[in-house]
């Protein structure tokens, strides 16, 4: 561990010790609930009602995707290192992963990723404007309340660019009743190691303060310096709540961001390849930093009972810079130092009313973006966005339908979107699903600065499809699912092959194809006894567009654990195994400066980059998670116990077995 971690954890020590001394002071009594603030005024006591706390989240309030959704409680009895691994558990999804802690591992979702899919948190975008990407090792889980992929049909409605996919993240509220901290640590082979402390207090009857710093970092000493997998980052949050009245709230946060990762762009296949010690890389001194910050000021209101309504104001200021000059470089490695940085101006509004028969939501984004980047041909654009989506529920909520439709004006041209999608509960064990929809997509600001193989651009069409069957009873629950995507002029990295083209994995131009993804999805949940099997299959029908994604052809992911309540109702234990079997894929490069997957390579044709294929893989791990009175979970995971050797992309191997201890603990005072 090293002397920021042990200055953080000495820190994190007064942070569990501030909220009590907090609490003396102002004097909180028990009555004080999380539904109602009681506070003392001119001498009289006036009873705030708990304001909203309008859901953060109420947007969608009409999505028919709730069984791919994940709570802040569920994520406690989760292995996770970040958000990928959290959201790796839900249907049709495939997390590329890099190998090392911290690497840039992209979330496929749908059977789609790299610039394809929105992040969106409370309302307003998370992705870096001009790669349209996340590195989901940004997102302080800690302060996340529930993440959810939304439906395939209505995923363009969220964030920018119309990506087919979106996750969309709420944070959880800060009007506690009392001071609260929070501890979550672990520790891993090769110094790897995660910090977590946050704490939230009242500060008046109707003011709350809440501050989140994490720091994370793994230093292999089990490799060589050349060896370039270093990574360690440190995020910040501090938010005021104001309750400005009963049906008012004012919202404020800063966040912080700082990274750095060492690239070293896979290693060189040989006998030593998983090997650190010995292993070759292609870059020994190449290396990305992210800073970041982010202002918000969020405004929410609920009007006559039937209108909920949010406001966000918002300043993003981000610089990318990717960097290949430290140490001494060898003859004809080139030295390069690229900043990339970008500014956003931003409103984001979200309004709902709901009526006895029907739900209306109303979505709006205008934001000034200022490029400061090579890579990126324009000094300033203007997005603007429009949504509404009405909703309808009848039969008792039995038969809910949705209709929606977007438009977005971005690089002076605009793009129109329409769709629909319904939910029917047959029985009470039975329900099924469908949606569709029809859209247009622009190019990034990255693509569309790029000159493409054809040396042309034409605008992307998408069209969706999904249903789902889901059968439920207490014991037993399964779902069968199938998507359907056509994306025409979807655009893919390539670089032109050159005697070295082993070391090159940047983008040269970018290519349009025509390109149709589908795929089944089985889930099955059941208990017996004790014993619990949570399994999911994943199916994409195999086809040469999904080469262009390393896409599998099929996937397993399964637990099979014991669970029950010991000592009273005091400690909750779950411990069993969880297995992962996927088929091989194709080769790809990964362009980390514009969070690229590069499938081909143009040399005297077009083909791919490697005609080998990434073998078949399977992970056996081991884990127990016990929580303690509701409060405490310690978890140990022994991961890989079966020492596989294998790599997910090529060629980032995958960590060797290993054991990780952590513990996740509220404190109240």
């Amino acid at each position: 561990m090293n002397i920021y971690k042990s200055i953080l954890i000495a820190f994190s020590a007064l942070c569990l010790l501030f909220p009590s001394i907090i609490a003396a002071r102002i004097q909180l009594t028990d009555s004080t609930t999380v539904s109602s603030i009681d506070t003392i005024q001119s001498g009289k006591q006036q009873k705030f009602s708990k304001i909203i706390p309008i859901d953060l989240g109420f947007a969608l309030s009409h999505s028919s995707n709730k069984s791919n959704k994940i709570t802040s409680d569920d994520v406690l009895l989760i292995d996770y290192r970040s958000a990928g691994d959290i959201l790796n558990k839900m249907s049709f999804t495939t997390l590329q992963d890099l190998g090392s802690f911290g690497q840039p591992n992209e979330l496929m979702i749908y059977g789609l990723g790299y610039s394809n899919i929105s992040y969106v948190r409370d309302g307003v975008v998370l992705n870096n404007r001009w790669q349209n990407s996340f590195d989901l090792n940004h997102l302080q889980i800690e302060s996340v309340d529930s993440i959810q992929i939304n439906t395939l049909a209505e995923g363009f409605i969220y964030g920018h660019y119309n990506n087919p996919a979106s996750v969309s993240i709420t944070s959880k509220r800060d009007d506690v009743k009392r001071p609260v901290s929070h501890l979550r640590f672990y520790q891993a082979p090769d110094e790897e190691g995660l910090v977590d402390i946050s704490f939230k207090t009242p500060i008046t009857g109707s003011t709350f303060f809440s501050f989140n710093v994490t720091n994370k970092s793994i230093n292999p000493r089990s490799a060589r310096k050349e060896y370039n997998t270093a990574f360690g980052s440190w995020q910040a949050e501090a938010k005021i709540n104001y309750l400005i009245s009963e049906n008012i709230n004012l919202l404020t946060s800063y966040n912080y961001l700082r990274s750095e990762i060492q690239l070293n762009g896979g290693v060189v296949k040989t006998i030593d390849m998983f090997e650190p010690r010995n292993a070759l890389v292609n870059y020994s001194s190449r290396f990305s930093r992210t800073t970041t910050h982010t202002y918000n000021a969020s405004l929410l209101a609920k009007i006559f009972n039937v209108n909920e309504s949010k406001i966000d104001f918002y300043n993003i200021n981000s610089l990318f810079t990717f960097k290949q000059n430290r140490y001494n470089l060898e003859s004809g490695v080139p030295r390069i130092v690229n900043n990339n940085r970008y500014k956003t101006l931003g409103i984001s509004v979200q309004n709902k009313t709901s009526l006895d028969f029907a739900t209306l939501t109303l979505l709006a984004d205008y934001e000034h973006l200022t490029y400061d980047t090579e890579l990126v041909s324009v000094d300033t654009e203007n997005y603007f966005s429009t949504a509404g989506v009405i909703s309808f529920s009848l039969l008792d909520s039995l038969f809910t339908l949705s209709s929606f439709v977007k438009l977005i004006n971005y690089g002076a041209v605009n793009y129109y979107g329409a769709g629909a999608q319904f939910s029917f509960s047959v029985t009470k064990s039975i329900s099924i699903f469908a949606g569709t929809s029809s859209y247009g997509k622009p190019l990034t600001a990255l693509e569309s600065s790029t000159a493409s193989f054809s040396g042309s651009t034409t605008p992307q069409n998408v069209k969706t499809i999904e249903t789902r069957v889901r059968y439920y009873n207490p014991l037993f629950e399964c779902s069968l699912g199938y998507f359907h995507i056509n994306n025409d002029g979807m655009p893919f990295s390539l670089y032109t092959a050159s005697a070295a083209d082993t070391l090159i994995n940047e983008t040269d131009s970018f290519i349009q194809k025509n390109i149709t993804r589908q795929g089944v999805s089985f889930d099955l949940d059941f208990s017996i006894w004790k014993i619990n099997f949570a399994g999911q299959a994943n199916y994409y029908f195999n086809n040469s567009d999904n080469d262009l994604s390393s896409l599998p052809e099929y996937a397993f992911k399964t637990e099979l654990f014991y669970s029950n309540i010991h000592f009273n109702d005091n400690l909750f234990v779950k411990a069993g195994f969880s297995f992962v079997l996927s088929a091989e894929k194709s080769f790809i490069a990964y362009d980390f400066q514009r969070s690229n997957a590069i499938p081909l390579k143009l040399g005297q044709a077009l083909k791919p980059i490697n005609t080998e294929r990434v073998p078949l893989i399977k992970q056996l791990d081991l884990f127990l998670i016990g929580r303690i009175q509701n409060q405490a979970t310690i978890f140990v995971i022994f991961e890989n116990i079966l020492d596989e050797n294998f790599y997910l992309i090529p060629f980032y191997p995958m960590p060797k077995q290993g054991m990780r201890l952590g513990v996740s603990w509220e404190f109240l005072d």
